[in-house]
């Protein structure tokens, strides 16, 4: 994803929204489904769901590095975990709860997808980094000479 740089909104923040309107839309697609007789379908949105979830935080964590100076960085890792965690919470045993009382499973992934929107304009929001290292031309570039460089720096 480095490589490439969406037409809108930089580099880091393009992909951000990228993969955040993607798994709204997948979410909110799988509120239209019937598990029973469409599971090939649900099966396939989980997937996208599962894809576009890791991009984004693997293109999260790039942009905290380039946006947070070095002394800031564990304390924005430490705030990262904690929205993690408090996310794994929300649509786990309360997205449960919920679907179980009030929503219904329709209604609960409709909620999971409503509550992207704040996250999508947290990204339209954000300061798009000015200091980005070159964009890699290569597989060498983009990935054997930083694992060679993490792996005997130790």
């Amino acid at each position: 994803m480095d490589r490439y740089t969406p037409p809108f909104f930089g580099r880091r923040r393009g992909w951000l929204l990228a993969t955040q309107i993607l798994l709204l839309v997948a979410i909110a697609a799988m509120g239209f489904l019937e598990p029973g007789t469409q599971l090939r379908w649900m099966a396939a949105l989980a997937v996208v769901i599962a894809f576009c979830s890791a991009s984004q935080d693997i293109v999260f964590d790039a942009w905290k590095t380039d946006v947070l100076p070095a002394e800031e960085r564990g304390a924005g890792a430490a705030i990262s975990v904690l929205g993690y965690r408090l996310g794994m919470l929300v649509s786990g045993g309360l997205a449960l709860w919920l679907a179980d009382k009030w929503l219904g499973w329709q209604g609960m992934y409709w909620l999971m997808a409503a509550l992207l929107i704040p996250c999508i304009i947290a990204t339209l929001l954000a300061p798009e980094p000015t200091d980005t290292i070159p964009v890699p031309k290569t597989l060498e570039q983009a990935v054997v000479a930083p694992l060679a460089r993490f792996l005997w720096s130790q």
